[in-house]
């Protein structure tokens, strides 16, 4: 039986049991009546099949425990080759395996000897337990039963040059590229042999293929110029440079590229080089060749030389974008007014337009112009191409001002319109919380679980809550868990966790969770306040005094840091204190 027969068959049971008869009787329900004096187990191929079903949706929703149980269920329901097979791999990538698992895989093996995936599957095992010429002898079986088995390729390659054995793995990334010639990793990987051989040549010439496969991938196309570059081929370097700017760009889609080539130049002064008067203005890609340079000069720390670089584009090349770019850079350059007046430049109806006024919105409030902020904020709210995001950006102008009640109302009147976005109500409930009506946030809260049951955000947030004003712990370890259920190694979640075990006095598991919190989230103040009250509590202060000092270098609000230092005159006060 095959592997299609069995999902067909399982969906039909799935189908078949879910039909109602006119009286409300299922035909199963029917069908047992009528069959008393037999037993009523359904025949072995349906049950293997909705076995089957139910592993693939398990290995599917993120459970391989669970899909793996499912597998084994099939495979010994009904001896199927597929099944056998998906029951092992599944095993296998869980990592849960010993000496009758091999001995079962070689088994099958003898069994189905023309199954590929089997034979791949034992390769793959040698590979695991390090029997490297057993592991080789398996993948080149694979080989030749499927010249195209990818991960026998890939393997056979990387077990070669882990041998040192170069050559081999030379001739068979050719051979892998001839057999496969539309495959991107073969020719990456014919690229980098290559250049491991110092035949730069034939690397470009094998990175060629892959660009004309994928033009548009950034990396891949970044290396491809950088090795035209320095193995000395200028006309090409140009044309694929050229071809990587042909089109008008977003302006963050230029950190991307500037990314990509310093990972290869290590520096930003050769690329600068580089670009610098490789296109003349009547070219095309000139214009973004000059933007890219712009991003370039601010990774440098160079304000100054991106503004005048930006200003020179203007005269022959004002837009929407460099009207905004222009505004960024005066702004970068400290040159706050000459940024507002930049971006009062970019027109409505265009595509920056909102940037603009977003950013200068920030402006207004790194100045202190506050009700300047909120009067820009609130007309965005009448622009006719906003989105349902402008809602907490405009909500979030009010926070600044500590206006909680306009933001829950602004956001109220947000979810109203847009009801399938709940990151409004999220907010309303975060807000509420900073108002300091804490049923009312709960409240909030527990409406978006009954919306969304999955956003473990709200189940933490409830769980916290509960735990930071010291009642209903076991609720709150509830609400908690349940969030680390979604998310397990969110180091937020660990934190509140932590935290409902300090609040019970359990401080040494308390300590444990709290650990894992700050490992998974290094830069949380907050996290490392927990972690030294934590130690503080079980006698350690030099390790509270060490989590404290680390929790104040996060800090920006005077107040805080205020209460942190009187924690760490607590834990270790100066000497001559009484």
């Amino acid at each position: 039986m095959r592997c299609h027969s069995l999902a067909a068959s399982a969906l039909f049971l799935l189908a078949w049991v879910g039909c109602q008869s006119p009286g409300g009787t299922t035909p199963l329900e029917t069908l047992a009546r009528q069959r008393q004096s037999v037993a009523s187990t359904p025949p072995p191929q349906m049950e293997a099949g909705g076995a089957f079903l139910t592993g693939a949706y398990l290995e599917f929703a993120g459970d391989p425990v669970g899909a793996s149980a499912q597998y084994q269920v099939a495979a010994a329901l009904d001896s199927d080759e597929y099944l056998s097979t998906k029951q092992m791999q599944a095993e296998f990538a869980l990592g849960k395996w010993g000496e009758p698992f091999v001995q079962q895989a070689q088994k099958l093996t003898l069994l189905y000897p023309n199954s590929v995936p089997l034979h791949l599957l034992l390769a793959q095992i040698w590979d695991s337990l390090s029997k490297e010429d057993a592991a080789i002898g398996a993948y080149e079986k694979v080989l030749k039963m499927d010249s195209q088995s990818l991960e026998a390729y890939k393997r056979l390659i990387v077990l070669h040059q882990k041998r040192k054995e170069d050559k081999k793995a030379l001739a068979l990334a050719v051979t892998f590229s001839k057999k496969m010639p539309h495959s991107e990793l073969a020719w990456l990987t014919l690229t980098q042999l290559y250049l491991l051989a110092q035949q730069p040549k034939a690397a470009i010439a094998a990175l060629e293929k892959f660009y004309v496969l994928q033009p548009q991938q950034l990396d891949t196309t970044a290396f491809y110029a950088y090795l035209l570059d320095q193995y000395g081929y200028p006309a090409r370097y140009k044309e694929v440079i050229q071809s990587l700017y042909a089109e008008e760009i977003p302006i963050e889609a230029f950190g991307d590229r500037t990314l990509a080539f310093f990972k290869l130049y290590r520096n930003v002064d050769p690329i600068l080089k580089r670009f610098t008067g490789l296109l003349a203005p009547s070219e095309k890609g000139y214009v973004e060749l000059q933007l890219q340079q712009v991003f370039l000069l601010w990774e440098k720390g160079n304000a100054g030389a991106a503004l005048t670089l930006v200003q020179s584009l203007l005269p022959r090349y004002e837009s929407d974008r460099t009207l905004f770019l222009l505004g960024l850079a005066h702004e970068k350059a400290g040159q706050l007014e000459a940024a507002e007046a930049a971006y009062q430049r970019v027109e409505k109806n265009t595509k920056y337009f909102l940037f603009a006024r977003q950013q200068w919105i920030q402006l207004c409030v790194r100045q202190k112009k506050f009700e300047q902020a909120i009067l820009l904020a609130e007309a965005l709210l009448q622009y006719p191409f906003v989105n349902w995001e402008i809602y907490p950006y405009v909500a979030s102008v009010y926070a600044d001002q500590k206006q909680y009640d306009r933001s829950i109302t602004l956001l109220k009147t947000g979810y109203q319109r847009y009801p399938s976005k709940t990151e409004l109500l999220f907010l309303q409930g975060v807000y509420e919380d900073k108002k300091g009506d804490q049923s009312a946030s709960i409240a909030c809260m527990e409406e978006l679980l009954q919306v969304d049951p999955l956003e473990s955000r709200a189940w933490n947030f409830i769980g916290y809550s509960l735990a930071e004003s010291g009642r209903d712990l076991d609720r709150a370890e509830q609400y908690v868990r349940r969030a680390l259920e979604l998310k397990p190694s969110d180091g937020y979640y660990l934190d509140s966790l932590g935290w409902i075990y300090y609040k019970r006095q359990d401080f040494a598991k308390a300590l444990e969770y709290l650990q894992a919190a700050v490992k998974a989230e290094p830069e949380e103040s907050l996290m490392y306040e927990h972690l030294g009250d934590a130690y503080r509590e079980l006698h350690q202060l030099s390790e509270a005094l060490k989590a404290y000092q680390q929790a104040n270098q996060y800090l920006t609000e005077e107040n805080e840091k205020q209460r942190l230092l009187q924690k760490m005159y607590l834990v270790s006060p100066p000497t001559g204190a009484i």
